[in-house]
């Protein structure tokens, strides 16, 4: 038994210090990029619904053009003045696209450090659906380029909070008014925690990392649940709105078979104290979404998704990186303030998944600053240590 323990433990050391240069991720894309094509090609009409409504308008549609909202307007107007290649397939656009995100992706994956298999395995799969999803005539195409520039902003003026928080809100301010308005609330939730999560997280470093995982993420929900009871005495038709918006969405497309992935709230009601508990389960749901079982095991490479997403994110929070303005502290505080504004918003799973999709940037930028993470795997290393009676050197040591 005790030589059985120790080869595993051994086992689980040696897999811990494979390192993956980021120029094999970089290697990759291409590779992606062609089984993305692939993939494309054998899924159903379905998962392309808005990308069919945006060609169809880029290709002269005028009533798809009157019936759609003024986001999907904006988008086929961004889209037809780019056109400068006369594309009016979907199958263009998506090439198209997905070398020019493939060719933006580069030089940030290449500014990564080395990586665990674990992030390496975590970034290959969103990759993967950027893909197949997010580099094509859409919205999210969009999105992932605002997103890249945030991750851009978060570099600004290292160790300064001022330049990276400025820079970003101004970005997020503009889109909220020239194009989704709904993200203000990404923009308001972004100023809050960047302000005041860093000192929150020096409060608790002397904390458990159960402890200190508990306090940041009750701080970062129970800024929202004050914004929402605010909005809710002062604006009571904002209120009404806010936590309407999915259920809007989603009327009339239960028992759709195009609708399976649908995000119901469980508790229908308008009043605060309801909501706020719908919008805790509701965040619990889409980061853990093993309901999708249910539906069908195809589910189960999404859900695997959404598991490494919420590592990445423990990582953070247990980690250094939040005690200091670095590039890692505003992306990390980025991605809270999108989450929050999601686990109100978000219709569906199908959705969903491709919305996150254009967080892979500021993922990026989270996995920049990685000196932090030594002392964990120092603390394992010692774990170890006890049970093998062998020293493991850290990556420290090797240099």
């Amino acid at each position: 038994m005790t030589a059985t323990n120790t080869s595993g433990a051994s086992l689980l050391s040696k897999m811990l210090h494979i390192k993956v240069a980021p120029v094999v991720l970089a290697a990759c894309i291409p590779i992606l990029l062609i089984m993305g094509q692939l993939v494309r090609m054998i899924l159903p009409a379905k998962y392309f619904y808005d990308s069919s409504s945006i060609l169809n308008m880029v290709n002269g549609d005028a009533a798809e053009y009157k019936f759609r909202d003024i986001t999907y307007r904006r988008t086929a107007d961004f889209y037809s003045a780019i056109n400068i290649f006369h594309f009016s397939t979907l199958t263009q656009w998506s090439l198209l696209l997905a070398i020019i995100g493939s060719i933006m992706l580069v030089p940030v994956i290449l500014k990564l450090p080395k990586l665990s298999l674990i992030d390496f395995t975590f970034a290959l799969c969103f990759i993967g659906v950027l893909n197949i999803f997010t580099f094509t005539i859409s919205k999210d195409m969009i999105q992932f380029s605002v997103f890249y520039i945030a991750a851009i902003c978060t570099t600004l003026k290292e160790h300064s909070k001022v330049i990276p928080i400025v820079s970003i809100s101004i970005l997020l301010f503009l889109e909220s008014i020239f194009y989704r308005q709904y993200y203000l609330l990404v923009f308001v939730f972004f100023m809050l925690y960047a302000a005041t999560t860093i000192y929150i997280s020096r409060r608790c470093s002397k904390s458990s990392k159960l402890r200190r995982q508990a306090i940041i993420i009750g701080y970062l929900f129970l800024i929202v649940i004050v914004f929402l009871i605010l909005v809710f005495l002062i604006v009571p038709s904002k209120y009404n709105q806010l936590i309407m918006v999915r259920s809007v969405t989603n009327s009339g497309r239960s028992g759709s078979p195009d609708s399976n992935s649908l995000i119901t709230e469980i508790f229908h009601s308008t009043n605060p104290a309801i909501a706020v508990v719908n919008f805790v389960l509701d965040g619990f749901r889409m980061m853990f979404p093993f309901e999708l079982l249910r539906i069908s095991l195809k589910y189960t490479p999404f859900i695997i998704l959404q598991l490494l997403l919420v590592f990445e994110i423990y990582k953070q929070i247990i980690g250094k990186k939040l005690s200091q303005p670095n590039r890692s502290y505003f992306a990390f505080c980025l991605l809270m303030a999108f989450l929050m504004v999601s686990f109100f918003f978000e219709p569906d799973f199908g959705s969903w998944i491709r919305h996150e999709s254009c967080i892979f940037p500021l993922i990026c930028s989270m996995l920049s600053n990685k000196p932090e993470h030594l002392d964990s795997e120092r603390n394992l290393n010692s774990s170890l240590e006890s049970h093998q009676g062998l020293p493991i050197p850290s990556e420290s040591d090797q240099h």
